[in-house]
C-alpha cells in the first residue's frame, strides 16, 4: 500500500518541522510520495489561488493508498484511508486569508470526516479536545528532537555575544515578532527593566527591541546565553518548540500555557502566567535577574525523552497497524 502525505502551504511548501520527520521515519521502511502544492504568483493576487488550491486537494483524494494529511489541506473530506495531523485548533490573530482556510477546513475536517479515522496529535490537551468533539482513534506521537543537535560549548557562546554585541547584558528572549505570539505583552511589562529584549524571526510587529536573524546554532547560543525566555502566545498552540529548545539549552521559560504549552511547562515546573497581568509579568522576570534558576536534571531526561526513537517507532507503528486492518 502507497503512502501520500500533502504537503501544507506553510512555509517552503514543505510543511512543519514535524511533518519533515514524518516524512525520514517513514521513508525508512515505506515508499512515501509527498504531494506539495506550491504558490505561483505573490501577494495579493495569491489569494486568488484558492481556487487552484481547493482542486489540487480535491484531486489529491484520488491516490490509492494511506493519505497523510494535516488541517491545511482538509478542503474536501477524504473517506480513503487518512491519518489526520492536527497540530492546533486556533484562527485567533491570524490573516483574514489564513483564517478563512482554517475555518473552513476545520468544518470540514470536524463535521465531515468519519469520527474513527485516525488522527496524531501532538499534545494531550489537543487528544482531550478531539475526544470531546466525538473523535474515536486518536493517537498521540510528541514532536522528536535531535539531543546531539543542542550541544553548543562556551566558547561557541560567547564568540555569539561579541559577534552581537550582546556580552554583560541580561538578555530576555521573547521569540518571534508576532502578534500572536505575544511579543507584545512582553515589552510592554518589561520595557522599563534594564535588560535587553531579543526577537529572532520574522513576524507582523514591530517594537523597540533587538531583531537578530540566526542561523540554527546562533539561535541555540541565545537561548542559552538568555536569562529567562517568553512564550507568551495568545493562541492556543499545539506544543512549543522554542519553550522546548530553551529548556534543553538549561534556561527557564515563563510562558502562557495556552493549548499543548501547558503541558510541557507544567511538566517541567515552570512559570505558566496571566499575561494580562502585566505587573506580575515584571515582578516575575525581575526574580530571574538575580540568580537564573536551573533546570533540574530530571526534567532534562524528561526533555530529552522526546527523540527521533520513539518518535520513529510510533510512526511506524501507526502505519502497519493501518495497513493490516486494510489487509
Amino acid at each position: 500500500m502507497e503512502i501520500y502525505r500533502l504537503g501544507t502551504t506553510a512555509k517552503k511548501y514543505g510543511g512543519t518541522i514535524y511533518e519533515e520527520m514524518v516524512d525520514q521515519a517513514i521513508a525508512e521502511r515505506h515508499d512515501l510520495k509527498v504531494l506539495r502544492y506550491q504558490y505561483r504568483w505573490r501577494k495579493p493576487f495569491r489569494y486568488f489561488e484558492i481556487i487552484n488550491l481547493f482542486f489540487f486537494y480535491l484531486k489529491s483524494n484520488n491516490q490509492n493508498g494511506i493519505i497523510i494529511r494535516n488541517l491545511e489541506t482538509c478542503m474536501w473530506p477524504s473517506r480513503k484511508p487518512t491519518i489526520y495531523l492536527v497540530f492546533h485548533v486556533d484562527w485567533n490573530y491570524s490573516g483574514l486569508f489564513s483564517k478563512f482556510i482554517q475555518m473552513w477546513t476545520w468544518f470540514v475536517f470536524g463535521t465531515l470526516t468519519p469520527k474513527n479515522q485516525p488522527v496524531v496529535v501532538i499534545s494531550q490537551f489537543w487528544k482531550d479536545f478531539l475526544i470531546q468533539k466525538g473523535f474515536t482513534n486518536v493517537h498521540l506521537i510528541y514532536c522528536a528532537f535531535d539531543e546531539q543537535e543542542y550541544n553548543v560549548t562556551e566558547t561557541e557562546v560567547n564568540d555569539f555575544l561579541v559577534r552581537k554585541n550582546l556580552q554583560n547584558k541580561k538578555i530576555i528572549y521573547i521569540g518571534n515578532p508576532q502578534k500572536k505570539k505575544g511579543v507584545d505583552i512582553a515589552y510592554n511589562a518589561l520595557k522599563e527593566l534594564k535588560v535587553e529584549l531579543v526577537c529572532s524571526g520574522e513576524g507582523d510587529i514591530e517594537l523597540p527591541v533587538r531583531y537578530l536573524k540566526l542561523n540554527f546554532k546562533d539561535y541555540l547560543c541565545l537561548l542559552r546565553a538568555s536569562t529567562v525566555v517568553m512564550t507568551l502566545s495568545r493562541f492556543k498552540e499545539g506544543w512549543n518548540r522554542v519553550a522546548h529548545e530553551a529548556l534543553l539549552m538549561g534556561t527557564p521559560v515563563i510562558g502562557s500555557g495556552r493549548g499543548g504549552m501547558g503541558e510541557l511547562l507544567r511538566q517541567t515546573d515552570q512559570k505558566i502566567i496571566n499575561d494580562e497581568n502585566l505587573i506580575e509579568i515584571k515582578s516575575t522576570v525581575q526574580e530571574y535577574m538575580g540568580l537564573k534558576p536551573v533546570v533540574k536534571e530530571q526534567h532534562l531526561q524528561y526533555l530529552k525523552s522526546f527523540n527521533r526513537i520513539r518518535f520513529r517507532k510510533a510512526w511506524l507503528t501507526l502505519i502497519e497497524n493501518i495497513q493490516q486492518s486494510k489487509g
